[in-house]
């Protein structure tokens, strides 16, 4: 059976195949492979042809057939259509990234401004001591919301997205 399939992924053909090749019958290739019978002159000579065929094919490198540049064509669209993704992805993941950066910055602006005013020796009436209460309150939850953690997650979202563009391009330039 080892010698089966051997022989077998060598030719890429099956039992079935290889025994219609060689003019003889499944059961006499079967027999052939585990040892127990000898392939007629006929039989050997094609094989031992076909085998070198092949040993030709993998010293010389395939010739590009139809189906071979068929399968190529459809990785290279593949991989650009995919760069497409994900070049959109990245901008997607970038504008978040920054809009994050944006908002996370105005709440610290907001807090530290509300912090300065509350802190100002100077009297302030009462409903503008609450109002910067309040302003601290929505600064806190604009900072939490628009966190750094966040900002982070994004941040290494679109790092992975830039090497994965990186990898498509030079998968790319291999096809």
């Amino acid at each position: 059976m080892e010698k089966d399939k051997k022989i077998g992924a060598l030719l890429g053909l099956t039992q079935e195949h290889i025994a219609m090749l060689l003019q003889i019958t499944r059961s006499q290739w079967s027999l052939y492979v585990i040892g127990k019978r000898s392939l007629p002159i006929a039989a050997k000579l094609k094989l031992a042809d076909m085998l070198n065929f092949t040993n030709q094919l993998n010293s010389e490198g395939v010739e590009r057939i139809d189906v071979i540049k068929n399968q190529e064509s459809k990785i290279r669209k593949f991989i650009e259509e995919h760069l497409i993704i994900n070049k959109h992805k990245q901008y997607a993941t970038e504008a978040k990234l920054n809009s994050y950066k944006k908002k996370y910055e105005e709440g610290i602006t907001a807090f530290q401004l509300a912090d300065f005013l509350a802190g100002k020796k100077q009297e302030t009436a009462e409903y503008q001591k609450a109002l910067l209460d309040i302003i601290k309150s929505d600064a806190i939850k604009t900072i939490e919301k628009n966190g750094l953690e966040l900002q982070e997650q994004y941040s290494l979202k679109l790092q992975v997205l830039q090497n994965e563009e990186l990898l498509l391009k030079e998968r790319l330039r291999n096809v």
